[in-house]
């Protein structure tokens, strides 16, 4: 998965498998950079249809893993 910092560089992180993902809450945890970093992601915080695309491209990524 690529990503954008705060700074505005783009870089590639890993999905870890202990992300958690519920309807309303993703807990997105990413290795970046040999750091681990933990996103939490409310359904408003990305809007109602990109969180839905968001958890379902994460459970067919934990299902081909």
């Amino acid at each position: 998965m690529e990503v954008e910092t705060v700074a505005g560089n783009r870089d590639t992180a890993t999905v870890l498998l202990q992300t958690t993902v519920l309807p309303g809450l993703i807990v997105l945890l990413l290795r970046l950079g040999g750091r681990t970093t933990a996103l939490s992601l409310p359904t408003d915080a990305m809007g109602t249809e990109a969180h839905r695309q968001l958890r379902l491209w994460l459970r067919w990524q934990v299902v081909s893993s």
